[in-house]
C-alpha cells in the first residue's frame, strides 16, 4: 500500500511539475517581450509594452528576448502584435542566409532612441525583404524610422497601411531623418502607401538602391500639417544622388507627395517616371525653401492628371550649378496642372511649369502648364507639343520657349499665351486651331531659323506683333486671324519678317492686320530678302498693308490689301491683282503701291490718294495687263508715276484715272509706252492723261485718253509716236502736245489727228523741252497754272502768250521786243514735284522733304538762311537726270515750293523774273538780239547755249555778284 501511495505521491508530484513548466511556457506570451521559435522560417512574436536593448539574439527557440536584433541564418517572420509598444532600441529582424525571406508585420507601435527604429535586413545576397502592418513607427533624434536594407539582387517591399504613421522626429520645424529608407539593393523595390497612411521625414521616402524603385501612393508622403503641424519634409521622395538611381511614382487619386525643397528628387543622371492621378504637390510651408520644385530629376517621363507644383518650377531637369546637367521631359499626357508659381519683386514672376535642360515632349495637354516666367522652357534643345487642348502660359515671359525648335499643334480649345511671346524658338513649326497670344510681344517668334505656321479657320495668333520671323525663311498659311495690336509700343505688325524669304498664303475670310498708333499688316524689315503673298482675305495696317525692304511678290490677290498706304517696298513690287482684288491707300496722301520697280497685272481695283496708285520712284513701272481699275484721288505726280520708263497695257474694261490732281500716267524724263483699249483719264482742270519725255502711244478703237487740260504731253525731245484709232482729248487745251527742234531753221508743227483736240481750240500743239541735249524746244510755260504756254498752229509760227499766270495775253512775234521788258505777272515756277519726290527717295537732294515732295519745314528752318526779301530759303542741289549737270536752286519754305535763281536774281512768287521766255521762229541774230530784254534779258537760246554759263560767270564777276548756273527744269 505504501508503494502505491509512494507511487501515487510521485505521480502527483510529477503532475504538479508538469503543470508548472507548461504554465511557464504558456505564460511567455503574456510577458512584455519577444518570443522566438521554429525554423524555416524562424518566428519572432512581440507583444506587450517593453524596452529593447541594442543587442542581438540568434537563438531559436527563445521564449523571452528583448534584444533589438533578431538575426538567424534562416528566413525570419516577425510580428508585432496589436497593442504592443516597443521602445528603447526598436526592433530589427535579420537573416544571414542568402536567398531567404525576412518580413515584419507591425500592428503595434515602435520607437527608438539613437538608432533607426525598425530595420528589416538581409546580409548576403538575393533576399526578399518586406514590411507591412497597421502599426506605426517613430524615429528619434537624427535616426530614421524604417530601414529595409540589404536585399541585394532580391526584392524589397514596404506596405504602409491606411492606419499607419511612419515618421522621423522633427525639431526646429523640420524632420531630422528619413521616414522610410530602402538601401543595399540592386533589385526591385516597391513601396506602397495606402489611403490614410502617412510617411514623413527629411526625405519622407528615400530610395538608395540602384535597381528598380517604385512608389505607389494613395496616402500622405512628406509634409502634412494635420499630422505634424509646423513640421515640413525637405523632400517628399528622394533617390540617391550619388548612385543616380531612378524612381517610378504612381500617385493615385488621394495621394499627396510634398516637400519644402522638392516633391520628388533624383540625381542629375537619375530619372522619374510619374503617373500622377491627382497630385504631386510641392507646398511652400513654414520654414520651407522658396525655390521649391515639384519634380527635380535628370529626366522625367510619364503622365499627369493631378497637380505638380513648385514655387519656382513644376518640373525641372536643369540642375543648375551641377557638374552634370540633366536632360529631358517626356509626358504622354497632362490633364492636370503643372505649374511654377513664385512671385518676386514688383509682381514679376519667375520659374516655369516645365524646365528641361535638353528637350520637352508633351503628347496631349488637356490641362494647364504654367509658370511665373515661362510655361515650358528648354535650355539646349527642342519643345514638341503634339496636341494641346488645354492651356500653356508664361505669366511674365513665354508660353513656350525652345532653345532650338518648337513644334506645336494647338487644338481649337487650346490656349498658348505669354507676355513676351506665345511660342518662341530658333525654329518654329506651329499648327494652330485655337489661340496663341502675347500681351506685348509676338504671338509666335522664330528668332534666327525657319518658321512654318498654319493658322486654321477660327484660330487666332495675336500680340503686339502677331508673328515674328528673324531667320532664314518663313512660311505662313493663314485661314484665321493674325493680328498685331501694338501692345505697349503702340506699333502693331501682323507678320514681322526680319530676314530671309517669306511665303504667305492668306485664305478667304482670313485676316492679317497691324493696328495701333502705327502698324503694318506685313513688315519685311532690314535683312529681309523678299515677301511672296497669295491673298484671298484681308491684309491691313494702320500705316501700310505691306512694307518691305526687299522684293514684294503678290502672286494672287482676290482679297484686300490696305492701309494708309497699300504696298511699299524699296525693292521690286510684282503684283497680280485678280478680279475682286483690292489694293487701296486709305490715307488722302497715301500711295496704293510704291516700289523701286513695279510690275502689275490688274483685274481688280488699285486706288491711292495724292501719292498715286503706282509710284515707281526712280524705277520703272510695267502694267502688263489692266482689265480693272487703277485710280488715284488728286495725285500730286500721277496715278502711275516713275522717274524711269513706264509701259502700260490697258484692256478694254480697264480704267486708269486721276481724279483731280495732275496726270494719270507720268514718266518723268523717260518714255511712256501705252497700249490702250480702255479708258485713261485725268479729270483735274490741269490734268494730263499721259506725260513723258517721250511717248509711244497706241490708242485702239473705242479707247479714250483724256485730260482736263491735255490728252497726252511730251515734255522732252525723245521720240514720240502716237497711233490713234480712238479718242485723245484735252478739255482745257489739246489732245496732244509734242516737241519740235528749236535749233532747226524751221518750227514744224505736226498735223493733228481729228480726234486730238482741246478746249474748243483745234490743232493746238505744245512744243517740248529737251534738257538732255541742252536745246530749248518749247514755247512759254505757264508755271502758275502748272502747264505750258502754248503756240497756236492756226496763227502761225512765232505767235506767243506772254509769260503766263494771271491775265495772260497773246504776244505776236513782231511785238516781242515791246513786251520783252515787262514783268511776268507774279507767275510761279513749276515745282517739279516728281523730281523732288524721286530725289527724296534717292537721298541725293540735300534737303529734308516729306513723302509728298514738300520740304520738311522744321528741318529746313534749322538749316535755312534768309534772302533779300525775308523769305526762308534753303539751298538745294539737284542732279539733272538727263544732262548730268548740277544746277542750283532755292526753296520757298513759307509757300512750300521751289524758287529758281537765274543769273544773279532770285525768283519766286514775289519776284518778277520767274519765267525764262522761249523763242520761236527762224534763228537769226537780229531777232535773237531783240529777244534778250524779255524776262531777265536772256533769251532761251542764250540760257541753253553751251557757252552761256561762261559768259554769265564773267558778267557776274565783273559786277561783283555770285555766279549761279541757270536752274533747268
Amino acid at each position: 500500500m505504501s508503494n502505491r501511495m509512494s507511487e501515487s505521491g510521485l505521480t502527483r508530484s510529477a503532475a504538479v511539475s508538469a503543470i508548472f513548466i507548461s504554465a511557464s511556457f504558456a505564460s511567455s506570451s503574456a510577458f512584455a517581450d519577444c518570443a522566438v521559435s521554429g525554423s524555416a522560417p524562424v518566428t519572432v512574436t512581440c507583444s506587450g509594452t517593453f524596452t529593447t536593448t541594442n543587442t542581438a539574439n540568434a537563438t531559436t527557440p527563445n521564449p523571452d528576448t528583448t534584444d533589438r536584433i533578431q538575426t538567424f541564418s534562416d528566413s525570419v517572420s516577425a510580428t508585432v502584435s496589436s497593442g504592443a509598444v516597443i521602445t528603447g532600441a526598436g526592433l530589427g529582424p535579420s537573416s544571414t542566409l542568402s536567398g531567404s525571406t525576412v518580413s515584419l508585420t507591425n500592428n503595434g507601435s515602435i520607437t527608438a532612441t539613437g538608432v533607426t527604429a525598425v530595420t528589416v535586413q538581409g546580409s548576403g545576397a538575393a533576399f526578399a525583404l518586406s514590411y507591412s502592418g497597421s502599426g506605426s513607427i517613430t524615429g528619434s533624434g537624427a535616426a530614421g524610422a524604417l530601414q529595409v536594407a540589404g536585399a541585394g539582387s532580391g526584392t524589397t517591399a514596404v506596405t504602409v497601411s491606411g492606419t499607419s504613421v511612419i515618421k522621423s522626429q522633427a525639431s526646429g520645424g523640420v524632420f531630422n531623418a528619413f521616414g522610410i529608407d530602402t538601401t543595399g539593393t540592386s533589385g526591385t523595390v516597391n513601396v506602397t502607401v495606402l489611403n490614410g497612411g502617412v510617411v514623413q521625414g527629411g526625405n519622407a521616402i528615400q530610395f538608395d538602391g540602384t535597381g528598380s524603385n517604385t512608389l505607389t501612393n494613395s496616402g500622405i508622403v512628406g509634409t502634412n500639417s494635420a499630422t505634424t503641424p509646423g513640421a515640413v519634409a525637405t523632400n517628399g521622395v528622394s533617390a540617391n544622388s550619388v548612385s543616380n538611381n531612378s524612381i517610378t511614382v504612381i500617385n493615385h487619386g488621394t495621394g499627396v507627395i510634398s516637400g519644402s525643397n522638392t516633391g520628388i528628387i533624383t540625381g542629375s543622371s537619375g530619372s522619374v517616371t510619374i503617373t500622377n492621378d491627382l497630385g504631386t504637390d510641392t507646398t511652400l510651408a513654414m520654414g520651407a525653401n522658396a525655390a521649391s520644385v515639384g519634380i527635380a530629376a535628370g529626366s522625367v517621363t510619364g503622365s499627369n492628371a493631378g497637380t505638380i507644383s513648385g514655387s519656382t518650377h513644376g518640373i525641372d531637369t536643369s540642375f543648375p550649378g551641377s557638374s552634370t546637367l540633366g536632360s529631358s521631359v517626356n509626358l504622354t499626357t497632362n490633364s492636370g496642372t503643372i505649374q511654377g508659381t513664385a512671385t518676386v519683386a514688383s509682381g514679376f514672376q519667375v520659374g516655369s511649369g516645365i524646365l528641361a535642360q535638353t528637350s520637352v515632349t508633351i503628347g496631349t495637354n488637356s490641362g494647364t502648364i504654367s509658370g511665373g516666367l515661362n510655361g515650358i522652357t528648354t535650355n539646349t534643345s527642342f519643345v514638341t507639343v503634339n496636341n494641346n487642348t488645354g492651356t500653356i502660359s508664361g505669366l511674365s515671359g513665354n508660353g513656350i520657349l525652345a532653345a532650338t525648335t518648337a513644334t506645336v499643334t494647338n487644338a481649337s480649345s487650346g490656349q498658348i499665351t505669354g507676355a513676351t511671346a506665345g511660342i518662341r524658338g530658333v525654329n518654329v513649326n506651329a499648327t494652330n486651331s485655337g489661340t496663341i497670344s502675347a500681351t506685348n510681344g509676338a504671338g509666335v517668334v522664330a528668332s534666327t531659323g525657319t518658321l512654318s505656321v498654319t493658322n486654321n479657320s477660327g484660330a487666332t495668333i495675336s500680340g503686339g506683333t502677331g508673328i515674328s520671323a528673324g531667320g532664314t525663311s518663313a512660311a505662313v498659311m493663314n485661314s484665321g486671324t493674325i493680328a498685331g495690336n501694338g501692345g505697349m509700343s503702340g506699333t502693331g505688325v501682323g507678320i514681322n519678317l526680319g530676314g530671309g524669304t517669306a511665303n504667305i498664303t492668306n485664305n478667304s475670310g482670313a485676316t492679317i492686320s497691324g493696328t495701333g498708333l502705327t502698324g503694318d499688316g506685313i513688315l519685311a524689315s532690314v535683312g529681309a530678302v523678299g515677301v511672296t503673298l497669295s491673298n484671298a482675305g484681308t491684309v491691313s495696317g494702320t500705316s501700310l498693308g505691306i512694307s518691305a525692304v526687299g522684293d514684294v511678290n503678290v502672286t494672287a490677290n482676290s482679297g484686300i490689301i490696305t492701309g494708309a498706304g497699300g504696298i511699299s517696298t524699296n525693292g521690286a513690287a510684282n503684283i497680280t491683282n485678280n478680279t475682286n482684288g483690292q489694293i487701296t491707300a486709305t490715307d488722302v496722301n497715301g500711295a496704293a503701291i510704291n516700289g523701286g520697280t513695279i510690275a502689275v497685272s490688274n483685274a481688280g481695283t488699285i486706288s491711292g490718294g495724292t501719292g498715286g496708285a503706282l509710284n515707281g520712284g526712280l524705277g520703272g513701272i510695267t502694267v502688263t495687263s489692266n482689265t480693272g481699275t487703277i485710280t488715284a484721288s488728286n495725285p500730286m505726280v500721277g496715278t502711275i508715276a516713275a522717274g524711269a520708263p513706264i509701259t502700260v497695257t490697258n484692256g478694254s474694261t480697264g480704267t486708269i484715272s486721276a481724279n483731280g490732281g495732275s496726270t494719270a500716267i507720268f514718266a518723268s524724263g523717260a518714255l511712256a509706252s501705252v497700249n490702250n483699249s480702255g479708258s485713261i483719264t485725268a479729270t483735274g482742270a490741269s490734268g494730263i492723261a499721259v506725260v513723258g519725255a517721250g511717248l509711244s502711244i497706241t490708242n485702239n478703237a473705242v479707247a479714250t485718253i483724256s485730260g482736263g487740260f491735255d490728252g497726252v504731253n511730251q515734255q522732252s525731245s525723245m521720240t514720240t509716236t502716237v497711233t490713234n484709232a480712238g479718242t485723245i482729248s484735252g478739255a482745257g487745251r489739246s489732245g496732244g502736245q509734242h516737241g519740235n527742234d528749236h535749233g532747226c531753221d524751221r518750227n514744224s508743227v505736226p498735223r493733228p489727228n481729228r480726234h486730238q483736240h482741246g478746249g474748243g481750240q483745234r490743232q493746238r500743239v505744245q512744243f517740248g523741252n529737251d534738257h538732255g541735249h541742252r536745246r530749248h524746244r518749247d514755247q512759254f510755260r505757264d508755271y502758275a497754272g502748272l502747264r505750258p504756254v502754248h503756240a497756236d498752229a492756226r496763227t502761225g509760227i512765232g505767235h506767243y502768250r506772254q509769260c503766263a499766270g494771271h491775265g495772260r495775253r497773246s504776244v505776236p512775234a513782231r511785238r516781242r521786243q515791246r513786251y520783252g521788258h515787262l514783268q511776268c505777272e507774279q507767275s510761279r515756277l513749276f515745282p517739279a514735284v516728281s523730281r523732288l519726290h524721286h530725289f527724296q527717295q534717292d537721298r541725293r537732294l540735300d534737303l529734308a522733304v516729306d513723302r509728298h515732295g514738300y520740304p520738311d519745314l522744321e528741318r529746313v528752318r534749322r538749316r535755312a538762311r534768309r534772302d533779300g526779301d525775308g523769305r526762308w530759303i534753303e539751298r538745294a542741289f539737284r542732279r539733272d537726270l538727263h544732262a548730268g549737270q548740277w544746277h542750283g536752286g532755292f526753296i520757298d519754305v513759307d509757300n512750300r515750293q521751289p524758287i529758281v535763281r537765274v543769273g544773279r536774281a532770285i525768283s519766286g512768287p514775289a519776284q518778277s523774273h520767274d519765267v525764262v521766255a522761249g523763242q520761236g521762229g527762224q534763228r537769226d541774230a537780229r531777232r535773237r538780239d531783240r529777244g534778250r530784254g524779255f524776262c531777265q534779258q536772256h533769251s532761251v537760246e542764250d540760257l541753253h547755249d553751251p557757252h552761256h554759263d561762261d559768259r554769265q560767270r564773267q558778267r557776274d564777276l565783273q559786277s561783283g555778284g555770285d555766279y549761279q548756273p541757270a536752274f533747268d527744269l
